[in-house]
């Protein structure tokens, strides 16, 4: 059985390794599974009122998932959304040569401006950035699919 996670702020000090997209800088948060370190997030939480109470949306600034394709990511995102009871989670995709954040992203039922390959590329040639727009029920969704598989 796979320990639970939790997320920790981080101290003003801390030290973040140097990660493949350049150092974000403080303010980010340690995502943890057991007492192993696997994720750092930069996030901010907003709420709004709606005529079902109060919905929380989260901006995604950056994730960085330290051990790739272990699957921690869209744990991770399940994490946000269940601890944080999050309605939507948002933000822009990083770009990769490898298209990982997009397929990533796509793979969790996220709406994105780029709609396939080659407008992915026509925005990065254009220096655009993709933004994404994920919801609660397309993640539980996802979740369930995989869990039924």
């Amino acid at each position: 059985m796979k320990e639970s996670y939790t997320i920790r702020e981080m101290p003003a000090d801390h030290k973040y390794p140097e990660m493949s997209y350049g150092n974000h800088g403080e303010g980010g948060q340690a995502i943890y599974q057991g007492e192993s370190l696997i994720a750092y997030v930069w996030v901010h939480l907003t709420e709004h009122e709606s005529t079902k109470g109060v919905k929380r949306t989260m901006e995604m600034e950056m994730i960085e998932v330290m051990e790739k394709e272990q699957g921690h990511g869209t744990a991770i995102i399940t994490f946000l959304f269940q601890h944080f009871n999050l309605e939507s989670m948002n933000g822009y995709i990083l770009f990769e040569d490898n298209m990982r954040p997009y397929y990533f992203w796509s793979s969790l039922g996220a709406e994105m401006q780029a709609d396939n390959e080659a407008e992915y590329w026509e925005m990065y040639e254009d220096g655009i950035d993709i933004y994404f727009d994920l919801h609660r029920n397309q993640v539980m969704k996802e979740m369930t699919l995989e869990v039924g598989a």
